[in-house]
């Protein structure tokens, strides 16, 4: 017989209606927008850094990690990009370190993009946790009723990345049966062999784009004023107490911030990291923010244990 941990890890790979999972759609949206304005307005890097490791966290008590392993090495290749190229186009800042053909590379250019590294970081990290949180049907049921085409748009922005890197990967593979491979031979034979994969893909794309259309067209999409959804989301109190408190640590997150709470200089010179009673305020704020996913999750996994 298998043992009750071996049950209670396949019970929780399997549902996933749990924790943040199973909040309403909207406190999990007003959270995802949360992370992505702090990511972009907050510079300091003990903040970026800890924000970092908590989407880290999330993402590895989603599904183990798995959906972040899988795009993990071509996400920190975008981001050491932007700290490399960031000195060489951005030359502000009081103090040089070196000069490249007579442009000045500065310590304070080099901060700048390290910190839009991790930035960065974060908020495609977040995204692969809202693709795991947001369904197609949490997204309809958010967007539908108010603008359908707007809820469209969204979901399909969502699926089209992973969709077309599926679709390449199974064209490459056919591709490569009939002698047509982009891994094999010189550059310009590579280039050639890419573009017909590449016409393959797009012709493929916009074939099941118009069966699509016609698809919704005839179930009636953005003609019924009112959708029904195989989900009737509804907010009991535990979501509800969520929502409030993420649209109150929001606000007072940006307030303090602007008021100068956590603020970290980097032009026109670096200043130093140190922490006041004001940032130390500030930085417990962003914490619990940040940690509201892990909190339900750890709560609903308590529960799950005490009655099992």
């Amino acid at each position: 017989m298998e043992n009750i941990a071996e049950s209670q890890k396949k019970y929780l790979a399997r549902d996933r209606n749990i924790g943040f999972s199973s909040v309403h759609p909207l406190p999990c949206l007003i959270y995802y927008i949360g992370v992505i304005i702090f990511s972009m307005m907050i510079k300091h890097p003990l903040f970026i850094f800890t924000g970092l490791v908590l989407t880290i966290f999330i993402n590895y008590i989603g599904d183990e990690g798995k959906a972040l392993k899988k795009s993990l090495k071509f996400y920190l290749f975008i981001g050491m990009m932007v700290a490399l190229i960031n000195p060489f186009i951005s030359h502000e800042g009081n103090t040089t370190i070196f000069y490249f053909f007579s442009r000045p590379i500065t310590l304070e250019s080099v901060v700048y993009g390290i910190v839009m590294m991790f930035s960065l970081l974060i908020i495609l990290f977040v995204f692969i946790s809202f693709n795991q949180i947001m369904t197609n049907e949490k997204i309809l049921f958010l967007f539908s009723n108010i603008s359908p085409n707007t809820g469209l748009i969204v979901m399909m922005i969502l699926r089209f990345v992973p969709l077309l890197k599926d679709r390449i990967q199974d064209i490459s593979l056919i591709q490569e049966q009939r002698g047509i491979s982009t891994k094999e031979g010189k550059i310009k034979k590579r280039l050639e062999n890419g573009m017909k994969i590449l016409n393959v893909l797009i012709a493929w794309s916009l074939e099941e784009s118009i069966e699509t259309a016609r698809s919704m067209k005839g179930r009636g999409y953005g003609v019924v004023h009112r959708r029904t959804f195989y989900n009737n989301y509804k907010m009991d109190k535990r979501d509800w107490t969520v929502f409030s408190m993420l649209l109150f640590l929001i606000f007072l997150i940006i307030v303090l911030h602007g008021l100068g709470y956590g603020k970290f200089e980097i032009y026109p010179k670096v200043g130093y990291i140190l922490f006041n009673l004001k940032d130390v305020f500030l930085y417990i704020l962003f914490i619990l923010y940040m940690s509201i996913p892990i909190v339900l999750e750890g709560t609903d996994r308590l529960k799950w244990n005490k009655f099992r």
